[in-house]
């Protein structure tokens, strides 16, 4: 047990020690070998015949990308542009990314939710240019259907990428930018075709059997009564004008700047983040708590008066498992503004290699005329940082 005195100095440098020592000889050693043989098993996917790699490859990418691993396959395309100056890997995933801004853009085109389309159609672009993850999670993934048939589209797409032998000159970049990897070694109109198909396979299959704006209205209609009726007691709650105070006590940090395009695009809502100087969470406003991770790294509220507020702390935290954190409530908990949802270490976190930057989202931002954060600076246990006007 270390002293309370010496503890700010101890702790954080021995717990930096331990986990660099356990990096380098234990945990890094033992990924290196595991990514070797995910390395070595891809490669053999990608040589099997009659397209059979790309189909593969083109129908699981993005189900990786949603676990947030997919940038170890970065050191895979370099190997093969070093081995063989070609990277087919590259035409595969161009594939499954097509795919999926297709199936963005046919909801977009679907829906008669003016606050859809406006989601939708930069999600979309964004995916076009490369960065898939606001069209999985802001739209693809919310409506289920549209991720799921986006990935048979992208298999298609990936497995007509593999018989035309699409081989891209370089690495790092997809769709759009990626029309610049295959104009030197005359494959630009191959490439542009397997774009076609997979944007078309993408929207057909979304907008014919993906998404029925009266019924995903409906189903969430459905949904938010039932929650009003669990948490209001049958009386409906409609969203009004309400302020957000800080769950963490730190310096604000404007959503956008956070590093992680997850949030960071609007995807999940608008909202604010900040950045600790205290390991406590602490309740925004009086709520339901409709969600506690058992990993204690994110919570999700519904306020008396409708918001619903999702509190994310650090990024890519989840991978922690809960090591650092502590949960103080339970989902169905009626929390008091200021009351402690929980709490953690940041000196943990940094030690993971990760960023403690918390994330307060407004996931029902559609719900409101405006979700303004009012907050900068330092803030500290009560500060207002975000205003909802519905």
């Amino acid at each position: 047990v270390v002293p309370d005195v010496l503890d700010l100095l101890v702790t954080p440098f021995v717990t930096l020690l331990v986990m660099s020592i356990l990096g380098l000889f234990v945990i890094g050693p033992v990924f290196h070998v595991v990514e070797n043989y995910i390395l070595l098993g891809t490669k053999a996917i990608l040589a099997l015949p009659f397209g059979l790699g790309g189909l593969v490859i083109g129908g699981v990418h993005q189900l990786i990308v949603v676990s947030g691993v997919h940038h170890i396959f970065n050191l895979l395309e370099v190997q093969l542009l070093a081995a063989d100056h070609a990277n087919p890997f590259n035409a595969i995933i161009t594939a499954a990314m097509t795919a999926q801004g297709a199936a963005t853009v046919a909801v977009g085109v679907k829906t008669k939710n003016p606050k859809l389309k406006t989601l939708a159609f930069p999600a979309a672009l964004s995916a076009f240019l490369g960065i898939t993850e606001p069209a999985i999670f802001g739209v693809n993934l919310r409506f289920r259907k549209p991720f799921f048939l986006s990935l048979i589209a992208g298999a298609i797409g990936g497995g007509l990428a593999s018989i035309l032998g699409l081989a891209g000159t370089g690495n790092g970049i997809t769709i759009i930018p990626g029309t610049m990897l295959y104009v030197g070694n005359g494959q630009l109109f191959q490439y542009l075709l397997m774009v076609a198909v997979s944007f078309v396979l993408g929207f057909a299959l979304t907008y014919m059997f993906g998404y029925e704006d009266e019924k995903e209205v409906a189903s969430e209609v459905a949904t938010e009564r039932l929650v009003q009726e669990e948490t209001t007691g049958n009386i409906p709650v409609t969203p009004q004008n309400e302020t957000i105070q800080t769950p963490i006590v730190g310096d604000v940090v404007a959503l956008e700047n956070v590093n992680d395009p997850v949030f960071s695009s609007g995807a999940m809502g608008q909202g604010i983040a900040v950045k600790p100087s205290q390991g406590v969470v602490y309740a925004p406003a009086d709520a339901e708590v409709s969600i506690a991770f058992a990993t204690g790294h994110a919570y999700g509220l519904k306020t008396a008066n409708g918001a619903e507020i999702l509190i994310h702390v650090g990024i890519d935290t989840v991978t922690m498992n809960g090591e650092g954190f502590e949960q103080k409530v339970a989902q169905g908990d009626k929390v008091k503004a200021g009351d402690v949802l929980g709490t953690f270490d940041s000196s943990k976190i940094a030690a993971a290699g990760l960023d403690d930057t918390t994330m307060v989202i407004v996931t029902n931002t559609a719900d409101y005329a405006s979700v303004t954060p009012v907050a900068s600076g330092s803030v500290v246990k009560g500060d207002a940082i975000i205003e909802v006007k519905a």
